[in-house]
């Protein structure tokens, strides 16, 4: 998708959890004013947040104190209601072992720091219109779910009106 207007990302809500003041900002200044960003210096700050407003996409710092990013992922992936946002890590870390594990934990992506802005904001921008295609086809299951569930309504219909047992008809 190279067309940025093909979804609607001017309602697409972004948590950028980092402990680094600087990096939360180089993150921000990154991405188009057309998302809602909310930095938030810490995971269990996120957790707080997130039952409040929950992110259709969360950028996550590994190393951070108290809760790591791995600790962080563990937690989202455990919850229902947090399961299904797509997380990418970014890190310092580029050893294969942690990209390994952030991938294995859940992560849609990994990216080290330092960032490109292009090559971060092409990869929101592929998570979130994954996203809404998910949620396009999902509404579109419902429709046809729905019409099937009429279809056989009026079969069930039609076929009492044939049945020959019918006292109507005789």
């Amino acid at each position: 998708m190279n067309n940025r207007s093909d979804f609607s990302d001017k309602f697409s809500t972004i948590f950028v959890v980092d402990d680094n003041k600087i990096n939360l900002e180089i993150i921000k200044a990154s991405l188009p004013k057309t998302y809602e960003v909310f930095l938030i210096q810490s995971a269990s700050k996120m957790f707080q947040l997130i039952t409040k407003k929950q992110p259709d996409l969360i950028l996550l710092d590994v190393d951070m104190p108290t809760m790591s990013g791995f600790e962080a992922i563990k937690i989202l992936k455990s919850q229902p209601e947090t399961q299904p946002i797509p997380v990418i890590f970014l890190s310092s870390r580029s050893d294969v072992k942690s990209l390994q594990l952030g991938l294995e934990l859940g992560a849609a992506d990994f990216l080290v720091k330092p960032v490109q802005p292009k090559l971060l904001l092409k990869n929101v921008e592929l998570h979130l219109s994954v996203i809404f295609h998910q949620k396009v086809l999902e509404r579109q299951q419902k429709t046809l779910d729905s019409n099937k569930k009429e279809l056989n309504n009026y079969k069930n219909d039609f076929d009492i009106l044939l049945n020959p047992q019918n006292s109507f008809l005789n």
